[in-house]
């Protein structure tokens, strides 16, 4: 028996080390290639089209630890390069690749600072800053844009919604295309944790038990997003004129919501001087009543007719009591643990909710 065949049969019996064999054929050959590039003088963005086709031809989330172990050991050698002679290379795709390695894995620290510096290396090269449509457009279609598109279109409070209210963007591609910079990187992050969220759940029997931690991170981190963008208003600005005051209760306050949009202001009411509106009539932020109500208030939503100013300011009191419960421990005893309906529902809302700060007007 010839040596091909016996390595045959060896991957038949032991499928993961042809794989790796295969890995590690493809890894070297790319090495070899940017080594080659950089010594011929080749520092633009050129020196990336190997490992971008890797990237567009494998699977993201399958192959993702070794997309990200390839970027990383072509920035080390670009990086030696660099000291080696005392030139400027072309990083911006490299560390837009691992910004988009990270966001699969769930790393949104690791993403953003990697987003950052992509864009600091297209400021140094071109004088302009990455935008959400240079972010879009080298997303693969098949295994990224098309499963987060399905995992938000399919939410069951993103269903219901959507269809009432036309300033609601009706896919994940037409909100994220309302956003830039960090906020954009934080939307793709959620979408992307929504399907590994929602996988998890429908794994385990629509148990949440297996996954309270992680699946909280998704709510942290829309909250934490729909405050970001209503501090992106000029009015939380000349109101709260200290950074660390802009918090969302008192950016919700009449003083400042009422001048982004005064109707949606006095229907929402105000928290920071004694309950008023909605604020008082729904008590979501009582601890013994947010457990009762907070179900009857989602299916209110869900299935009631609003205004929409009734609808904005309704999906405000939400997000201000999730970023309440949120902000402070793990708390487990929230009723959205104990139902994995009412846990989707939940990233739903909070989904609908960029929508909404973003369109507070």
């Amino acid at each position: 028996m010839d040596s091909n065949a016996r390595k045959y049969l060896e991957y038949l019996r032991e499928p993961t080390s042809g794989l790796m064999e295969l890995y590690n054929i493809a890894k070297n050959h790319l090495l070899d290639d940017i080594e080659e590039n950089l010594d011929n003088g080749i520092y633009d963005s050129r020196i990336y089209d190997g490992l971008h086709q890797f990237y567009l031809k494998t699977s993201l989330y399958d192959f993702n630890g070794m997309h990200y172990e390839l970027s990383s050991l072509f920035l080390d050698k670009i990086l030696k390069f660099e000291r080696a002679i005392s030139i400027q290379i072309d990083k911006e795709k490299i560390y837009f690749l691992q910004s988009l390695f990270q966001i699969s894995s769930s790393n949104t620290v690791g993403a953003m600072a990697s987003w950052e510096l992509a864009t600091k290396e297209r400021i140094r090269t071109t004088g302009l800053p990455i935008t959400t449509t240079d972010l879009i457009a080298s997303l693969p279609t098949h295994t990224i844009i098309n499963p987060i598109e399905y995992g938000y279109s399919s939410n069951p409070f993103t269903v219901s919604v959507i269809s009432k209210y036309s300033f609601l963007k009706p896919t994940f591609k037409e909100v994220i295309s309302q956003l830039s910079g960090l906020d954009a990187i934080s939307f793709l992050s959620s979408g992307l944790r929504n399907l590994q969220v929602a996988g998890l759940i429908g794994a385990h029997n629509n148990s949440l038990e297996l996954n309270r931690i992680f699946a909280q991170e998704i709510i942290n981190n829309l909250c934490i997003l729909n405050e970001s963008i209503i501090k992106d208003y000029p009015e939380v600005a000349t109101t709260i004129l200290l950074k660390k005051k802009r918090q969302i209760g008192k950016m919700l306050s009449p003083a400042t919501l009422g001048l982004i949009n005064l109707n949606v202001s006095n229907i929402l009411g105000d928290s920071t001087g004694g309950y008023s509106g909605l604020y008082l009539t729904l008590q979501l932020f009582d601890e013994v009543q947010f457990n009762i109500q907070y179900p009857t208030y989602l299916n209110n939503l869900m299935t009631s007719s609003l205004t929409v100013d009734e609808f904005k300011a309704h999906v405000l009191l939400g997000i201000h009591a999730l970023r309440n419960k949120v902000l402070h421990d793990y708390d487990d005893t929230l009723c959205y643990y104990s139902s994995s309906d009412l846990f989707l529902k939940t990233i739903g809302l909070l989904f609908i909710g960029v929508s909404v700060t973003k369109n507070l007007r």
